[in-house]
């Protein structure tokens, strides 16, 4: 970092010979270094001359404020700030698919303005506003004419017997996406359906691009593969290795696209699809004089706290996430229920509801991870805003997920009854998310579901007496010691709701 006396420059991680990324004073930035600054003005000028296409790249502005000393660009860019982070290996399959889609229909757009996508399908070039996928990463917009100066799309493999027919140009657009989109996107698709979204997403986290130099390929993703789903794969494949030879590159697009379409990955089955159902909460929102104590409860501490960000853990299917993002806030919703998240996201999709759901395991959540050595000594990376491997490019929750409102409602006995943290570590994680407020449902060892579905609290079960500083108390000690206001409100004999605000930095 350049200055470390500027506690308001933070850089954001990326390799990019072109420029860098970083956020000051609360605004993302991204520094041009010397020599790129004018092809990068001619694709931001056609791009605003074109009002953007109306397709999902994030808004783009010339920054002309001041930068601390020492920050010299030719070119400074500013993006709107997307609230959440989030990978490929947090998304729900609906959202994979939903971002590849958008990655098509970007560089669909972009091909009839002359410009193309270099580096089309790379996950990382992707961030959802709410429910909507947002390309990032403005950099990897280019003229037309300069792909073929990319040295890493020209490609010596043999892939097909047409490729002898093919242009220059041909062979590094198909490089494009056989580099880029099947390994980032199409491949996990085919793998959430082959071998389900569990493998899916293990293989996406530990390929992650620059964090490894392994990669999905199409021999792993089709072994064994069904048919007709694999014959489809190959049909359309060699037609759009066809459609090159006659430089047909949107015949190329839309075989893909159609390809992505015709994947039904959408998650629908879980135990817990139905919880607000079986529950007797599953009221509409506009219906309030049907609410139960706690979503009034709930209801009017959103209008008490007024949070901008709120993170509701164990969201299930959202009806609270829902409630908040109603009342204006941005949300991210976070579950280890990756059917409920996916049923989440497509109800925020089509009420275009500002929530990011997430599948994130609270109580194991992964770490942040680095760069391979190996990229690092690429000869064309340079980072000037800090050294190499100081920055992770994968971040961990803890350090993404800070919101100002934080939501735990009949969660917290399942993390410690059922998994076996202990109660205070379970309560200081839920309070190192939040940045205010905290609001919580402490249900009791004596509640009737507690007591009568054992095998959902196996640790409890396994060690009865490990557990006697799981009551009430206990919980109330920990949070009087981090917030400034703590407000019970007994929902029944067994079941607190907790309103914690004011926190104690």
């Amino acid at each position: 970092m350049k200055s470390a006396k500027n506690d308001h420059l933070m850089p954001l991680s990326g390799f990019d010979p072109m420029g860098e990324v970083f956020v000051y004073n609360n605004s993302v930035l991204r520094g041009i270094f010397n020599g790129h600054d004018k092809t990068v003005k001619e694709v931001f000028d056609s791009l605003k001359s074109l009002n953007f296409l109306g397709i999902d790249i994030v808004q783009t502005n010339i920054f002309n404020g001041q930068l601390p000393e020492g920050l010299n660009y030719p070119l400074i860019l500013e993006h709107e700030m997307i609230p959440f982070i989030s990978y490929a290996h947090e998304w729900t399959p609906s959202m994979l698919k939903d971002a590849a889609l958008s990655q098509i229909r970007l560089m669909k757009a972009l091909m009839k303005a002359n410009l193309i996508l270099k580096d089309c399908g790379m996950t990382t070039n992707v961030l959802f506003k709410g429910a909507r996928p947002v390309h990032v990463d403005f950099l990897s917009i280019i003229q037309k004419g300069e792909l073929t100066k990319e040295d890493w799309l020209k490609s010596s493999a043999f892939i097909t017997p047409l490729q002898v027919l093919w242009s220059e140009y041909a062979g590094c657009f198909n490089q494009v996406f056989r580099a880029m989109f099947f390994p980032c996107m199409l491949y996990p698709l085919h793998l959430i359906l082959f071998k389900g979204y569990h493998y899916a997403v293990k293989r996406i986290y530990e390929t992650h691009m620059n964090t490894s130099t392994a990669t999905i390929t199409e021999k792993e993703t089709f072994a064994g593969a069904p048919n007709p789903s694999s014959t489809d794969y190959f049909k359309g494949l060699s037609a759009m290795e066809f459609a090159l030879v006659h430089d047909n590159y949107f015949d190329f697009i839309d075989i893909l696209e159609d390809m992505v379409k015709g994947l039904n990955v959408a998650l629908r089955t879980s135990a817990y699809i139905n919880y607000y159902d079986e529950k007797g909460e599953n009221f509409s929102l506009l219906d309030k004089d049907k609410w139960k104590a706690k979503q009034l409860i709930i209801d009017e501490a959103l209008d008490t706290l007024k949070p901008n960000t709120v993170l509701d853990i164990g969201a299930n299917t959202g009806w609270f996430s829902m409630l908040a993002a109603h009342k204006g806030a941005d949300v991210l919703s976070i579950d280890n229920d990756s059917a409920c998240m996916d049923v989440l996201y497509e109800k925020a999709r089509l009420d275009n509801l500002s929530i990011t759901p997430l599948v994130v395991d609270f109580i194991n959540p992964l770490p942040d991870k680095y760069a391979d050595t190996k990229i690092g000594d690429d000869p064309h990376i340079r980072q000037s805003l800090f050294p190499f491997n100081k920055m992770p490019l994968i971040l961990s929750p803890e350090r993404r997920f800070k919101c100002d409102l934080v939501i735990a409602l009949a969660v917290i006995h399942h993390f410690v009854l059922g998994a076996g943290m202990n109660l205070r570590d379970c309560l200081r994680r839920l309070i190192e998310y939040c940045k205010h407020s905290l609001m919580i449902e402490f249900v009791d060892k004596n509640d009737p579901l507690i007591r009568g579905e054992p095998p959902f609290f196996k640790a409890y079960q396994r060690d009865p007496d490990g557990f006697e500083c799981y009551h009430l108390d206990e919980c109330l000690k920990t949070l009087e010691a981090n917030f400034k206001s703590v407000e019970m409100k007994a929902l029944n004999d067994t079941r607190t709701l907790i309103v914690c605000s004011e926190k104690i930095s």
